[in-house]
C-alpha cells in the first residue's frame, strides 16, 4: 500500500485499505502455511481486490478522455 500511496499517489479509502491488507494476510498465509479458508470465502475476498482493482485503472491508470 505504502507505493500505492507514495509512489503512485492513489488515495485509498480505508475499506480499500482493509481489503488489500487482508488479501496480503490471505497470500502471506497461503504461501508459508497453506490457507486454511473455505472456496467461497477466498472467492469473496478475491472478488472484493478485483472490485478494487478495476477501480483503481479506471480512477487512476486509464485516460480521461478514452
Amino acid at each position: 500500500m505504502i507505493r500505492l500511496r507514495e509512489i503512485a499517489q492513489v488515495t485509498l479509502s480505508a475499506d480499500d485499505q482493509d481489503v488489500l491488507k487482508s488479501l496480503g494476510s490471505d497470500r502471506n498465509a497461503l504461501q508459508h502455511y497453506g490457507l486454511a479458508h473455505n472456496a467461497r470465502a477466498v472467492e469473496s475476498r478475491a472478488g472484493q481486490a478485483l472490485d478494487f482493482l478495476d477501480r483503481c485503472l479506471e480512477d487512476e491508470l486509464l485516460p480521461a478522455d478514452r
